[in-house]
Parts: C-alpha cells; structure tokens; sequence
C-alpha cells in the first residue's frame, strides 16, 4: 500500500523541464546582477529571464556545445531587451542607487513588522548615513524618468491647491513630504493630481468603495499638509 502511495505521488519531469531547472542558477545570477547594476526589480529580471531560458532549451541541439553556454546569449539578450525599454533616460550615481534600494528594503521590513513606516531619520541612522543623503537617495530615484509634454505642467495642480504661489522652494518641500507618505496613500494621491485619473476609477482598480477612496485621499492630503510643513520648518 505505501509503495502504492508512492507511486502515485511521484511527480515526473520531462527532459526539457529537468534541462530548464537545472540551469536556474545562471539566469538568477544574471538578474542579480543587473537588478544591482541598474536598481530594477530582481523579480522581474528573474521573470525575463527565464523566458529566455525556456526559450533556449526549446531550440537546443544536444549534439552542440554545452547548454549553459548556448543559453547564455539567450538569457543576456532578453535581460538588455528589457533594460533597454524599462531602464531610465536619467542615471543617478550608482551609490545613491544602491543606497536607495537598502534603504526600500528597510521600510519595506519596518513596514511589515511594525504596520507603519519609519521616519526619514530612523532609516538614516540604521543605513549608517546622513539625513540630507539618504532624501537625496529617494528623490534621485523619482526623478529618473522624464515628464510626458502631454502631461500638464509637473505637480502644478497639487502645488497649486497645497503651498503658496512661490513654487520653488515647496516644490521641494511638497517631493520631501511625498517620500514620507505610506506607498498607498502616496500612490492614490499621485493618480488623483498628477496622472489626473478619476477617483472612481482609481476605487474600482484597487478593489475599494468611492467612499474608502475618498476617506483615502482626504487623510493622505492632510497628513500631506502637516509633513510640508515640518518640512518648511527645517
């Protein structure tokens, strides 16, 4: 009866499978370093990845050379493809890119574990740098890819509702504040004013009644007011 269970259990693998899990390795490889290199999702270029991957083992000759080098190629051009659209016009220096994703992963962990996000100076004490370093990091990460001449003008609405007609010196005040907001609030508040998208339809994507969206972005602009102002204040 067990060897019955057994039998019934195991689970088979064809040989084109078994080619394709052995050989793993060298794509996340490939897709750690780029996510380093260029700060893009590691899950995403583990993704593309392994389309090449799959790609490679299906064309494959046994007869030719070794599969890892065949699929190298594969793996490598469809990794650039993927950079060449995703990646931005603008580079910022690879320090503040790198100090940037750490310091992601650590509001992501508080995020988790505490139901809320640190504060600017609690994530630059533990990432070991100053203050104005690590909101140079975050903000080089939002200015990376250019504003469409389709779009109104950048972050003229929301300015225009929050702060005083003397737009430079809040604009920066209003980027430093935005850093501060929890991802959904921030995220609400930018397709409402920037991307000019309809709250009802903002509700409907992300699964909420218009009254939650609305109970949302009334919050997310008050404490939005209160963080610019702490931030004028400094």
């Amino acid at each position: 009866m067990r060897m019955l269970l057994q039998k019934q259990l195991k689970v088979s693998v064809c040989p084109l499978d078994a080619l394709i899990l052995a050989h793993l390795r060298l794509v996340r490889r490939l897709a750690r370093q780029a996510a380093q290199c260029w700060g893009e999702s590691y899950a995403d270029l583990l993704q593309v990845g392994c389309v090449g991957l799959v790609l490679a083992a299906r064309r494959y000759n046994p007869n030719r050379n070794s599969f890892a080098a065949y699929a190298l190629p594969y793996v490598r051009g469809y990794l650039a493809h993927y950079l060449r659209d995703k990646v931005p016009l603008v580079r910022p220096p690879r320090r503040l890119c790198v100090l940037a994703y750490r310091g992601r992963r650590l509001e992501e962990e508080a995020y988790r574990v505490r139901g809320c996000y640190p504060r600017e100076e609690e994530v630059a004490q533990q990432l070991g740098v100053a203050l104005p370093q690590w909101q140079q990091a975050k903000i080089s990460q939002q200015t990376r890819y250019p504003v469409s001449l389709e779009t109104p003008r950048y972050r003229s609405a929301l300015v225009a509702q929050l702060v005083a007609p003397t737009p430079s010196a809040e604009q920066v005040a209003l980027e430093m504040a935005l850093t501060r907001l929890e991802a959904d609030t921030r995220e609400i508040i930018e397709l409402v004013y920037f991307e000019r998208q309809s709250l009802r339809r903002i509700a409907r994507a992300q699964g909420l009644a218009l009254t939650e969206a609305q109970a949302q972005l009334t919050a997310g602009l008050t404490q939005l007011r209160t963080l610019m102002m702490e931030e004028e204040s400094c």
